[in-house]
C-alpha cells in the first residue's frame, strides 16, 4: 500500500473525508408517522418535518437527505446512519448514544447539547454547525473534520480523536482530557482553556502561537527572541521541578 503524501513538515496529511453518497434528484418523501425500533427510512429527501422528541432504538437512516427537519430532544439510541446529510437542522439536546455514523455531513445545524456517547463517526463533516456543550465522551471519530463550528464547552472526554482535523472552530473550554489527539490538527481555532495535559497533547498539530498558548497550560515558561518576535524562533523553558515534555 502506498504510504500516505505528507506536508511541508513531513507529516502525513489527514486521511480525506469521504462525502455522503447521494443521488442528486433524491424523491421528497411524506413525513414518518413517528419512529420506533427498528425502522428503517431511505433513499429520499425529508424537508421541513418535525420528529422532535422521538424515543426509539436501532433506527436506521441510509442514502436520505434531510432539510430542515426538527430533531430536538430525540432519544435514538444506537441509530445508524449511512450516506445522509443534514442540513439546517435541528438537533439541540438529542441524545444517540452508541450511533453508528458513516458517510455523514452536517451543515449549518444546531447541536447545543447534543450528545453522542460511545459514538463510532467515520467519514463525518460538520460545517457551519453551532454545538456548543454537544457531548462526545468516548466516542471513536475516523476521518472527520469539523470546520467553522462553535465547539465552546464541548466534551470530548476519552474520545479517540486521532486524525480529525479541526479548521476555525471555537474549542473555548473544551473537554478533552483523556483524549487520544494523536494527528489531531487544531491549528487556526481558538483553543482558550481548552481542557488537556501534556498526555493528550503529545503528537497534536497546532500553530506557532497555539504552541505558546498551551506551553502556559502545560506550566513552561516562553522566552522570546527579541529579534525575531516570533513563535518560530521562541525558547520554551521547562521548570526545574517539570519533566514535561511539549510533544508537537
Amino acid at each position: 500500500m502506498a504510504d500516505r503524501p505528507r506536508d511541508s513538515t513531513g507529516r502525513k496529511k489527514p486521511i480525506p473525508v469521504a462525502m455522503p453518497r447521494l443521488a442528486t434528484n433524491l424523491e421528497k418523501q411524506d413525513a414518518p408517522d413517528g419512529l420506533s425500533d427498528r425502522d428503517t427510512i431511505s433513499d429520499g429527501l425529508l424537508s421541513g418535518i418535525n420528529l422532535s422528541g422521538q424515543l426509539a432504538a436501532y433506527v436506521s437512516l441510509a442514502a436520505l437527505r434531510l432539510r430542515s427537519v426538527d430533531l430536538n430532544g430525540t432519544h435514538l439510541r444506537a441509530v445508524q446512519l449511512t450516506d445522509v446529510g443534514l442540513e439546517s437542522c435541528d438537533l439541540s439536546n438529542a441524545d444517540w448514544e452508541k450511533g453508528a455514523f458513516s458517510r455523514v455531513e452536517l451543515v449549518g445545524c444546531r447541536l447545543t447539547g447534543f450528545r453522542a456517547a460511545d459514538a463510532t463517526l467515520r467519514d463525518v463533516t460538520v460545517t457551519g454547525c453551532d454545538c456548543r456543550l454537544a457531548q462526545f465522551r468516548f466516542s471513536t471519530f475516523k476521518q472527520a473534520r469539523f470546520e467553522g463550528c462553535n465547539l465552546s464547552e464541548a466534551d470530548f472526554y476519552g474520545a479517540d480523536l486521532s486524525g480529525v482535523v479541526f479548521v476555525g472552530c471555537d474549542l473555548t473550554n473544551a473537554e478533552m482530557s483523556a483524549a487520544k489527539l494523536v494527528g489531531t490538527e487544531l491549528c487556526g481555532s481558538k483553543i482558550d482553556g481548552l481542557k488537556a495535559g501534556h498526555k493528550e497533547l503529545q503528537g497534536t498539530v497546532v500553530d506557532p502561537m497555539q504552541a505558546v498558548q498551551l506551553a502556559g497550560q502545560l506550566g513552561l515558561h516562553v522566552r522570546w527572541d527579541e529579534e525575531a518576535g516570533t513563535a518560530d524562533r521562541a525558547a520554551v523553558l521547562l521548570p526545574r521541578s517539570s519533566n514535561a515534555r511539549t510533544g508537537f
